[in-house]
């Protein structure tokens, strides 16, 4: 997962629903699936590595990793949560094994700098969706309200044959889980 947790979160999802919602994802997952978080905002952390689902214990980091997300950060790097959450899938993954990235953001590419935001969702676009492309990473973009970069997810999603879905009440998102 590749998690936003930039202040404007908070308003479009005011009760932390992306926590539920994570938590019953992963309820349905084979015992076999590995899973990762990214949380991100100005900057990205690795708040969980890949890792089993089938003891308490995993189970227990992942929850730890989710109360991390506080949607008190500044600013939007998405190219910065996809990149660590590229690495963490190119380092760290079994071989032979589906890989997928899963993209839940409320808006569009921002470090407060416009140059460096066009320059960073370029490199996204161009050169890390190449990557994950060539790794045989698929990323599923969940747009988290109307204002957030379509374009982008879209991208993503085609670019390494991945899927892109809106949503945009804490409902919809829930469904796109269950999908």
């Amino acid at each position: 997962f590749a998690l936003d947790n930039s202040g404007s979160m908070l308003e479009n999802d005011p009760d932390f629903i992306t926590r539920t919602v994570v938590i019953n994802f992963l309820e349905g997952l084979a015992e076999d699936v590995r899973v990762g978080m990214v949380i991100f905002d100005t900057d990205a952390e690795l708040v969980q590595s890949l890792t089993g689902i089938n003891t308490v214990e995993s189970a227990e980091r992942i929850l730890e990793g989710l109360d991390r997300i506080t949607y008190k950060g500044l600013f939007t790097n998405t190219p910065a949560g996809v990149e660590m959450a590229v690495y963490e899938l190119k380092t760290n993954v079994r071989q032979g094994v589906e890989k997928v990235i899963i993209l839940l953001t409320d808006g569009f590419v921002d470090t407060g700098n416009r140059a460096k935001d066009l320059e960073s969702e370029k490199w996204l676009k161009e050169t890390l969706t190449l990557e994950c492309k060539t790794l045989g990473i698929r990323i599923f973009g969940v747009a988290f309200t109307e204002t957030a970069d379509f374009q982008l997810m879209q991208t993503l999603a085609v670019k390494t044959e991945g899927e892109y879905f809106r949503a945009f009440t804490t409902d919809e998102v829930a469904s796109v889980f269950r999908v």
